[in-house]
This record gives structure tokens, sequence and C-alpha cells, in this order.
């Protein structure tokens, strides 16, 4: 059995599924590489994110004359930042002032994950950890969400943090080098940077969420996260992801290990594309709301071996149906789909499994839905709106 860890809390799921193939390409490519060069690159790109990376503590109250406690210590990247002058303009160009003496105080915010600021079940404080001045400082929650694991705080400060510049996670490739930034094990061992790379860039991956606060978990899905081996450990939980230009690409949100701890190298980040998806509402304080299919849908790769699927209802599929993939859909009245479409692509992504279009549909923050299907013998574009 393997399982999946959030690094601050554990989560026990089964991971199924993989991809075999027997065609072998033999390639010749002259490559030469400069250790330095490779090294000296990396150096600037650690600096930015360390710089741009805070700690978080997460705080629970005691039974004992309803005191304070540290629950758990996690990590986050700061993305945006205001000053403010003594004389009360507010600036949104903080770089102008590091050296200025007549800034009052910085407004910021960090992004982190949902599981590092809340304890289930618990009444809980959170506190921005400030390294190099060995600080904490008070913080509040704006939003979060519990799905994609996602949650913004907001602090202030007279102390000047750069901020974190956004790379892009869409074009990134298995091999591509990267540091992962935070604080494994606590403040003790606050800003550590580790080496990796991609190990796949779209990755999904089933995990468990407690809706409702009471400890127990009441949700199942799919999240897409980019799969990649720096190290990570407790306390890395909301830390950065960055690439070689120091340009974040993931907060880094759970490991995979099992009972043996014999596998390594399994980390996981939330994409920065999800992140940007949401970080508006997260801003704003709004509840996400899930997006889920309610119905019964089946992959083309599962009913074309039902001998191995064997829940699979028995579905033939037309003759004049092409393509190698796609999803069928056998029971469902919803988001402009009927009985027996075959979805081939969502919002321009192509949908290969259950896992893929319920992640995609989950991710659809405008509420518009443009489907490429078979339907009656054809391959067709429907766009569906849905009603606010």
């Amino acid at each position: 059995m393997k399982k999946i860890i959030f690094i601050l809390m554990v989560l026990i799921v089964f991971l199924t599924g993989c991809s075999t193939s027997n065609e072998i390409t033999n390639k010749t490519y002259d490559v030469e590489i400069n250790i330095n060069n490779i090294s000296e690159a990396f150096i600037p790109a650690a600096e930015k994110a360390i710089q741009s990376s805070v700690g978080i503590s997460c705080y629970v109250k005691g039974s004992v004359f309803g005191s304070w406690q540290l629950e758990s210590v996690g990590s986050g990247v700061v993305y945006f930042g205001q000053a403010v002058l003594k004389e009360g303009t507010i600036l949104d160009n903080i770089e102008e002032t590091k050296n200025r003496d007549d800034v009052d105080h910085y407004l910021y915010r960090a992004i982190t994950n949902y599981h590092v600021i809340n304890k289930s079940g618990n009444e809980v404080m959170n506190k921005v950890y400030l390294s190099k001045l060995d600080l904490l400082i008070d913080c509040t929650v704006l939003g979060y969400n519990i799905y994609e694991d996602l949650a913004v705080v907001e602090f202030e400060t007279t102390v000047f943090i750069p901020l974190i510049t956004f790379g892009n996670s869409d074009n990134l490739q298995s091999g591509e080098l990267v540091l992962a930034v935070g604080n494994p094990e606590g403040y003790d061992y606050s800003d550590s940077v580790t080496l990796g790379m991609i190990g796949n860039p779209q990755r999904y991956v089933e995990v468990e969420r407690d809706l409702n606060g009471d400890g127990r978990n009441d949700w199942t899905g799919t999240c897409e996260y980019l799969q990649h081996d720096a190290a990570i450990n407790s306390g890395n939980s909301g830390g950065a992801l960055v690439n070689i230009k120091g340009e974040l690409i993931g907060i880094n949100a759970m490991k995979l290990i099992d009972k043996n701890n014999t596998i390594e190298g399994m980390g996981f980040a939330i994409p920065i594309k999800i992140v940007n998806k949401y970080l508006d509402d997260l801003e704003k304080g709004k509840n996400i709301q899930i997006k889920q299919l309610k119905g019964s849908v089946y992959s083309i790769n599962e009913i074309l071996n039902q001998e191995i699927f064997n829940n699979v209802p028995k579905i033939t599929i037309p003759l004049n149906f092409d393509k190698e993939y796609g999803v069928y859909v056998y029971s469902l009245d919803d988001f402009g789909l009927k009985d027996d479409d075959i979805i081939i692509e969502l919002n321009g992504y192509n949908i290969y499994n259950r896992d893929i279009l319920n992640e995609t549909i989950r991710n659809d923050v405008d509420d518009t839905f443009i489907w490429v299907i078979y339907r009656d013998g054809k391959y067709q574009e429907i766009i569906y709106q849905e009603k606010e």
C-alpha cells in the first residue's frame, strides 16, 4: 500500500494505473555540459526564492488555561506587496521603497497550502515567521480552497520582502531542473534549498479532503500536480518550487512514501497555473464551490479492455469513432452532455479518462465549457454556459 503524505498531514490513498510501451527509439545527442555554469545559474535563482519565502506557524487552543500551542510549521511564498508611507500614500511598486525612510509599513500576501493554516476540529491561530529576524508576525487568512489545498494569508511588517515572480507551468518538461525552498522539519532548518528535476509535468493524483472540519475525509477527487524529485519534508508544505530563473512554478504540497520508506524522490507541487486560476477568488475570500460530474462515464481504454476493468458495463463504441482516447458518457445529463456522447476535449484539453475530466471541470472558473464530442455519428463542438 502506498501513502500520499501531505507534508504536514497524512492522507493514505491507493494509486492505481500505469502505462507501458514496448517501443524504444535510439537517439544520439551531442551535448556539452559545463557544471560550473549550471551551479552559478542556480545561485541567483535560490537567492530570489529564499528572499520571498516565509514560514507559517499553526497554533491550536490548548485545554490547559486556553493557552496556544504550536501544532505545526509550514512555508509560504510572498507574491504581493504594498508600501504604506508615513503620510498615508500607498505604493504598489515596493521595489522603489527599499531604501526609503518614509515607509510606515508594508502589506504583504503569501500563498501557502490550506492544510498549513488549518487543523480540523480545532480553533487555530496562524503566524508568519521571518527567519532572518527570528520574528513571528500576526497574519490573517484571506481565503482558501480545500479541494486544491490552497490558501492566501495577509500580514503587515516594517521589513522589506522582495516579491516572487510567477513563471509558467504549462510548458514544463520532464527533466527540467527545479529548486524547492522551505522549512523542512521546522525553523531550525529554515530557508533550505534542494535541487531536483521535473519527473512528470502533469501528474493526476487521487486525494482525500475533510470538507466539514470533523477530522474525517468526506471527499475524494483527483488533483493535478507537478511531480518532482527535489527533497521535501515536513515543513515544506506551502513552499516554493522554482525554475532556474527563480520564478515560481509550483507550491509544494505533498510527497509519496510507503510504510518501509523505500520510495524516494516522489514530491508533488500544485502548478502555478492552478494557483493563478483561484488567486483572485482567494484574495477576495470567496468560498470555492466544487464542480463535478454526477453520473457515470468510462474511458475508451476501460471500454476496450473490459476483461480487465470488470466494473465497466457492456458498451459498444461506434464504428466511425476513430480515436484511441476519450470518455464515454454512459449515464449523465449535465454540463450540456448527453448519454452516449464521447468527450474528446474540454476547454482545449484532451480528455483521456475520468480523472482528467473531473479535474478540468473543477478548474473551470469562468463557468464556460467548450466541449469537443462525438455525437450522432460526427465530431462537433458545443458550448455550455453555467447559469449563475
